[in-house]
């Protein structure tokens, strides 16, 4: 009778020893390999083999009072996105922003690196990311406007003053997109992105790694009606329309479709331009915004989302 030879993977004595040398006496997978005489491949299986036969069991501590790990996570899945991080919910809702903002400003700080081109939208929202960046030295990183003013806005939520808040904070360098964020004439628009300084920062849109973009819809006080652009009959006939939300001026549905001729006039990149970019970072939060924030993430506008936990436990209802 032939003899069935065990797999030194499969040896529960060496399993142990493995397992002990590698997380009670802190050895890395190569030096266990070394001192064995086993590849560090095997020792990679050996590792492997023991959790999923219960001699190694690995158990994760949180020491925060909250469990936004997992909300991230089910997100993460849900709606296919490269990350999301979860803001901690105030009791003033006033300070909403600045929790989000906080929130972003942290994120990008692990995530931008040298060399990238940032793009950047307006808002209330995105106005408070900057003063919560703490650095101790400049980037070299650009940052550029993804439209251009916006009509009766305060100038302080401008793309291009938040452009500027952003190289104050960061260091590095920006450029500015000087014309309007609407146009209606479709011959002033073609003539102005002819003008050799403005199709200097349309070049650099097309170049962009990252963009941070405000989430919004058309209620009284959003960004987007403060605009002066749009008048209450204009709400009730996106409404009718199936319009959700606002990226950059630009509606969408729930689906995420963006086929509306609202779209048409504005002057900056388009969404179907912004879906190509490598990190899209949507922020946003509020129970008014869900639904924009679904539109955004099933129509892929967004991949990454920073909200609070509030709004991640709607998004995540069916």
């Amino acid at each position: 009778m032939r003899r069935i030879l065990k797999k030194v993977s499969d040896d529960t004595k060496l399993m142990v020893k493995v397992c002990d040398l590698y997380y009670n006496n802190d050895m890395k997978q190569e030096e266990i390999a070394s001192k064995l005489s086993i590849s560090r491949a095997t020792i990679s299986r050996i590792l492997k083999n023991a959790k999923s036969e219960g001699i190694v069991k690995i158990e994760v501590i949180n020491p925060l009072k909250n469990d936004y790990y997992k909300l991230e996570k089910q997100l993460e899945e849900k709606f296919h996105l490269k990350e999301v991080i979860i803001a901690e919910d105030v009791t003033d809702a006033s300070y909403e922003r600045d929790a989000l903002g906080k929130t972003c400003a942290e994120f990008l700080q692990r995530v931008l690196k040298d060399g990238e081109i940032v793009g950047l939208s307006m808002g209330k929202t995105i106005k408070t990311i900057a003063q919560y960046v703490h650095q101790d030295k400049p980037r070299d990183i650009s940052f550029v406007p993804l439209l251009g003013g916006m009509g009766q806005v305060g100038i302080e939520l401008h793309c291009n003053q938040i452009v500027i808040d952003f190289f104050r904070a960061f260091g590095g360098e920006y450029h500015l997109l000087h014309a309007p964020a609407m146009i209606a004439d479709p011959n002033l628009m073609l003539s102005l992105k002819n003008d050799i300084h403005i199709k200097q920062v349309f070049d650099l849109l097309d170049r962009i790694t990252t963009a941070v973009v405000g989430i919004g819809t058309a209620v009284p006080g959003s960004t987007m009606m403060e605009t002066g652009y749009y008048k209450k009959e204009d709400i009730v006939e996106m409404k009718n329309s199936g319009i959700v939300g606002d990226i950059c001026l630009q509606m969408y549905d729930i689906e995420g479709n963006t086929d509306y001729s609202y779209n048409n006039d504005i002057f900056g990149i388009n969404l179907e331009s912004l879906k190509k970019v490598r990190r899209v970072v949507g922020i946003s939060a509020g129970e008014e915004k869900v639904k924009a924030i679904k539109g955004a993430l099933n129509g892929k506008i967004v991949n990454v989302l920073v909200t609070n936990s509030s709004t991640a436990k709607l998004l995540l209802e069916d």
